[in-house]
């Protein structure tokens, strides 16, 4: 029996999957180290890598099950424990799972040695009076360089660098972008108080280094975003269609972002029964939680990186350095409600939350395949992440094949009762991306006078039901999704 048929998912040793025949201690005969050694280093650059398994009794080359007895899996359990005590620091959390191999009497096991990803990193190993840090790429292990123990470090959930603390006193006249457009959207002032009940700034005006990243006059190359389209399928073309690049503070990065997406894309029009409907490339709302995803997830500490906007011919991929929170890896996920809400930078996501960009009770990604709902299975957005970067994919709704079909006609209802007899009209017209005040009065063949927008469209946004959305001018409204649901 090899190991898939005991345990169907686990087929080959990779970055969470190791095989050990035997563990064991004391002098290897046929090498320089002692037996313990090697699965110490397993444990340790689990611990440092990501959360993994070591399943002991399974040979490494032919995955055969070489099942011990419960006598063996006792005496496995306190060699591990005694080892792991005495040679790695800090200390870790490791379980211990004996899984029973079918048709063997008296019963055999293979064990399965569960190892958690420290918080508390880099982990060490302690052996012949050397300490080394250990790494785990894919099924090998090797001594940690000092970039990556950097990153190791830097990638630890208890250290976020938006909430380490500068010199720098706050000054309003500082972060005119950030206030006026707070007054914008909510017609009153961002306080002070706020500010600080984020860790925006101490009580005595200290700023932290994620307020720096919202200055005005902010040009850190830790905020530089670059845009860019490709004339084909991937990266192979040697022309560029177009390249465009932003440093500056992190609210008009965003904005830059997903205005460059919305001008080098197209529109369609998709015809219906009666009359026809407009079909964006890409659904505004899923742009710009997407793009705000990337900012909040963003390693800061890694330098030299960028976020990447890159536009293809049948898709939109944005990336943003630094691996998941949590070390999970996955490729092309297309059930983004799965992924789990951690983030990185707190107080660049409570300032974005501030704006409607993203919800602090999750990432964003619910909203994101909301909008794709429409839509063949086919169109789904995907989520990527490893060691170097999370990326996400959203599909062209009209790319060269044509325009998606929708999988039905759908009605917009609200949720509430609306006030008005054109606000059904107003909210459907605005669902997919945002128009203007002059946009809206001429879908409905209105004018856009004073009346039509303070007892409206203002009506409408004091009421939840538009939101304000920023960084064009002139302003522009767009549907609030929590709001409605779709018949």
């Amino acid at each position: 029996m090899v190991i898939s048929d005991l345990l169907p998912d686990v087929i080959s040793e990779n970055s969470t999957t190791a095989f050990k025949k035997i563990i064991r201690e004391g002098p290897n005969p046929h090498g320089k180290e002692n037996y313990e050694v090697s699965w110490l280093k397993e444990i340790c650059a689990f611990a440092n890598s990501q959360s993994g398994t070591i399943y002991v009794g399974v040979e490494d080359q032919t995955h055969k099950t070489l099942a011990m007895d419960h006598v063996g899996v006792d005496k496995t359990v306190l060699l591990v424990q005694r080892m792991a005590k005495e040679h790695i620091t800090p200390d870790l959390k490791i379980t211990y799972e004996p899984i029973e191999v079918p048709s063997t009497k008296p019963p055999r096991y293979v064990l399965a040695i569960h190892v958690e990803k420290s918080l508390d990193v880099p982990v060490m190993l302690k052996y012949g009076g050397f300490s080394s840090i250990f790494v785990r790429n894919f099924g090998s292990i090797s001594i940690a360089t000092p970039d990556e123990v950097r990153d190791i470090v830097y990638d630890s959930e208890r250290i976020h660098y938006d909430a380490m603390m500068t010199n720098e006193i706050f000054n309003e006249a500082d972060f005119q972008y950030l206030f006026n457009s707070y007054r914008q959207m909510h017609h009153e002032e961002l306080t002070r108080n706020r500010l600080i009940s984020i860790g925006f700034m101490d009580k005595n005006g200290y700023l932290s280094k994620g307020a720096l990243l919202f200055k005005d006059s902010c040009h850190d190359s830790k905020t530089l975003l670059v845009c860019t389209t490709f004339p084909g399928y991937d990266k192979g073309e040697l022309v560029l269609s177009n390249v465009e690049k932003f440093q500056g503070n992190l609210l008009q990065e965003l904005h830059f972002a997903v205005n460059y997406v919305q001008s080098h894309s197209v529109t369609g029009i998709k015809k219906l029964d009666i009359g026809a409907k407009e079909v964006f490339s890409y659904p505004y709302r899923a742009v710009s939680e997407a793009v705000a995803n990337a900012i909040w997830h963003r390693n800061y500490f890694i330098n030299g990186s960028q976020i990447e906007v890159n536009l293809y011919l049948d898709r939109l991929e944005i990336i943003s350095p630094g691996s998941c929170v949590g070390g999970k890896k996955f490729k092309d996920e297309t059930d983004l409600k799965s992924l789990p809400p951690l983030r990185r930078n707190d107080i660049i996501c409570s300032i974005l939350n501030f704006f409607n960009y993203m919800d602090m009770h999750g990432t964003g990604f619910d909203k994101i395949e909301k909008e794709y709902e429409p839509y063949q299975s086919i169109f789904r957005p995907r989520a990527t992440a490893n060691s170097q970067y999370f990326a996400l994919t959203l599909a062209n709704l009209c790319n060269v094949g044509g325009i998606a079909e929708e999988k039905e006609i759908h009605h917009l209802q609200p949720i509430g009762k609306l006030k008005g007899q054109n606000d059904l009209a107003i909210l459907s017209f605005c669902y997919s991306s945002p128009k203007t005040i002059g946009e809206i009065a001429k879908h409905l063949s209105l004018q856009p006078s004073s009346y039509f927008r303070k007892q409206v469209i203002q009506r409408l946004v004091d009421e939840g039901y538009l939101a304000v959305y920023h960084g064009e001018r002139p302003k522009k409204y767009l549907t609030v999704k929590d709001k409605v649901y779709i018949d």
